[in-house]
């Protein structure tokens, strides 16, 4: 009969790789919610905007400073853009 064969010594790898590889997938996943529930430093108000180019397309072309000084009076002089 061909088939499988018995082998003592190989019969713990794969619980082993399947730890190894559950154990590494989570170790970023906690470092990653460590990191992120950190206490930070507390930004100034803003408008929320979009990653990476956040207020940019809100802002109007011909007179950016109109839309400025709209978002000065709501938020104060001092904002996060």
């Amino acid at each position: 009969m061909i088939g499988y064969a018995y082998r003592p010594g190989l019969s713990a790898a794969p619980q082993t790789m399947m730890i190894l590889l559950l154990i590494l997938l989570a170790l970023p996943l906690f470092l990653l919610f460590l990191l992120r529930n950190q206490r930070r430093a507390p930004l100034p108000p803003g408008p929320p905007g979009l990653p990476f180019i956040g207020n940019l397309l809100q802002l109007d072309k011909t007179a950016p400073h109109l839309y400025l000084w709209q978002l000065s009076k709501h938020y104060g002089s001092l904002m996060f853009l």
